[in-house]
């Protein structure tokens, strides 16, 4: 898990929100995660679920990752 890349999200736009509760039945990134590791050495991630997300929330979210991946926070790619 990459903490910084989270909390840099998080801090994005206050309707970004971390929910414990939403991963407990969530376990798709359990399965590829193994394959993710073996292929990218070092990998850290940021899973994030969406639930039923209108068109605004995914330009919020867009433009936040834009704007952090600007930054330099994603090395691997």
């Amino acid at each position: 898990m990459d903490e910084d890349f989270a909390q840099a999200l998080l801090k994005e736009n206050p309707e970004f929100q971390f929910t414990p509760q939403v991963f407990e039945r969530e376990h798709s990134v359990e399965v590829e995660l193994p394959f993710l590791q073996k292929t990218f050495k070092g990998l850290r991630i940021v899973p994030i679920l969406m639930g039923e997300p209108d068109a605004k929330v995914c330009r919020d979210l867009a433009v936040a990752l834009d704007k952090l991946i600007g930054r330099g926070m994603m090395f691997w790619f």
